[in-house]
C-alpha cells in the first residue's frame, strides 16, 4: 500500500473539492431517476461518487482540520486528482475576479500555490500505484496446478472447434473460438511453460480472472471426481487428488456459493423498475441537500442508493433492455432492496386504480398488474424474512 500524506494546509479544500463531487454526481442521478423518459445509468456519476465518498470518509466531513491524514494512494487516487482539479479550478477562478493587491486574493493565491505543490506529489504517487492496482497473485503451487489445467482446456476447447466447424453454423463455432483466444491470451501472458527458478507467486493482469476462476473450477471437479473412483486410482492417487482439490478450493474460498433466488416475471418487470428508481429519487437527494451543505448525509442514504442500482443493474434500466424472459435475482444480494421497491409502487398503482373509471378498459389490467405485484411482494417478504432468520 502506498500512503500520501495530506498537510493541514489542504485538507479543508479537498473536502471541498470532494463535496463538490458528491453533489454534482447526486444531482445527475437524481434528474435520470425522475425522468419520464429514462436515459441510460449515469455509470460515471455512480463512480465519481462512490470514489467520493470513501475519499471524505478518509478526510472528514467537515469539523476541525487534523495536522495531517494519510490516504491510501491506490484506493483513493482517483477521487484525489479530481478533488484537487475540481478546488485548483475554483480557486483560480476566485483569484482572477479578485483586484490585485486585495487581502483574500493573497490568502487564496497561498492555497492554491499549497495546492499545486500537493498535487504534484499526489500525481507521483498515483502514477507508481497504477500498475500494481491491476494485478492478481497465484500462489506458486497453485499457479503451477492453473498453467496445468490451461493446457487441458486448450485441448478441449480444440475439441469443441473441431465438432462446431463440422456444423458450419457461424453460431456454432463463436463460443470455442471465444474461449480458445481467452486462454491464449492468459498463456501469453504469464507464460507457457515454467522457468526455473519458479516464482513464489503469479502475477495476472486483472483483466484474466474470469478465466483463472472457470478453469480452476473444472479442474477441482475433475480432482473430485478421481477422489471417488477407486477402481480407477489407487489410494495414493486419490489422496493426491483429494489434496489438489482442497487447494483449489481454499484459493477460491472466496466466491459466493450458488444462492437462492427470486424470479420477477416480465409483466411485473416495468413496476419493479419503477419502485427501483424511486428509491435511487429519494436517496439521491438526500445525498446532494447534505453534500452541498458540506454535512455528512443520514447513514443509510449509501447503502440505499447503492442497492436500488444494483438492482436496476439486474433487472435494466429501462424497457429497451427487457427480453420477454423471467429475470432472476439472488435474494442475499437484491431481496431486501426488491422488497423496498414493491412496496414504492404498490401505494402509486393503487392509487392509479382508484383514480380509473370504473368503465374504463385500463381498470382490469391495471387492476391484475396489481394484484401480481402482491402475490410478489409476499413471496419476496416470505424469502427474505427466511433469510434473515437464518442469519439470526
Amino acid at each position: 500500500m502506498s500512503v500520501l500524506t495530506v498537510p493541514a494546509a489542504v485538507i479543508g479544500r479537498l473536502r471541498e473539492g470532494t463535496h463538490l463531487q458528491l453533489a454534482e454526481g447526486a444531482e445527475t442521478i437524481q434528474r435520470v431517476a425522475s425522468a419520464w423518459d429514462k436515459d441510460d445509468p449515469p455509470a460515471g456519476e455512480r463512480a465519481l461518487m462512490q470514489r467520493a465518498w470513501a475519499l471524505i470518509d478518509v478526510l472528514g466531513w467537515a469539523g476541525d482540520v487534523p495536522e495531517s491524514i494519510d490516504v491510501d494512494v491506490r484506493e483513493h487516487g482517483v477521487a484525489l486528482r479530481a478533488a484537487i482539479d475540481n478546488i485548483v479550478t475554483s480557486l483560480t477562478d476566485v483569484i482572477a475576479d479578485l483586484p490585485e493587491g486585495d487581502a483574500i486574493r493573497v490568502e487564496r493565491a497561498e492555497e492554491l500555490q499549497a495546492l499545486r505543490e500537493f498535487e504534484g506529489a499526489a500525481l507521483r504517487a498515483i502514477e507508481r500505484e497504477r500498475a500494481e492496482a491491476r494485478i492478481i497473485l497465484v500462489p506458486a503451487d497453485v499457479a503451477e496446478q492453473l498453467r496445468s489445467a490451461l493446457y487441458h482446456d486448450l485441448a478441449r476447447a480444440g475439441n469443441d472447434l473441431d465438432t462446431a466447424c463440422s456444423t458450419k453454423e457461424p453460431g456454432d463455432v463463436a463460443s470455442p473460438v471465444g474461449k480458445l483466444r481467452r486462454l491464449f491470451a492468459l498463456l501469453d501472458d504469464i507464460g507457457w511453460s515454467k522457468t526455473p527458478p519458479s516464482p513464489e507467486a503469479l502475477t495476472i493482469d486483472g483483466r484474466h480472472l474470469r478465466v483463472v476462476v472457470d478453469t480452476l473450477e473444472d479442474d477441482q471437479e475433475g480432482w473430485e471426481w478421481i477422489t471417488e473412483q477407486p477402481q480407477l486410482e489407487d489410494l495414493p492417487g486419490r489422496e493426491r487428488a483429494k489434496a489438489i482439490a482442497e487447494m483449489i478450493e481454499r484459493f477460491l474460498a472466496t466466491l459466493p456459493t450458488s444462492p437462492a433466488t427470486l424470479m420477477i416475471p416480465p409483466t411485473l418487470l416495468v413496476r419493479v423498475r419503477e419502485g427501483a428508481y424511486g428509491l435511487v429519487g429519494t436517496a439521491s437527494e438526500d445525498i446532494e441537500q447534505s453534500a452541498r451543505a458540506c454535512v455528512e448525509p443520514e447513514p443509510k442514504s449509501r447503502p440505499k442508493l447503492e442497492a436500488a442500482w444494483g438492482l436496476l443493474d439486474a433487472i435494466g434500466w429501462n424497457d429497451e433492455q427487457d427480453t420477454g424472459a423471467i429475470t432472476e435475482l439472488t435474494i442475499i444480494q437484491h431481496g431486501a432492496t426488491l422488497l423496498a421497491a414493491i412496496e414504492d409502487i404498490l401505494p402509486l398503482m393503487a392509487g392509479w386504480l382508484d383514480e380509473l373509471d370504473p368503465a374504463d378498459e385500463r381498470r382490469a389490467e391495471r387492476a391484475d398488474e396489481s394484484r401480481l405485484l402482491r402475490q410478489l411482494h409476499a413471496q419476496v417478504r416470505r424469502a427474505v424474512g427466511k433469510r434473515d432468520a437464518s442469519r439470526g
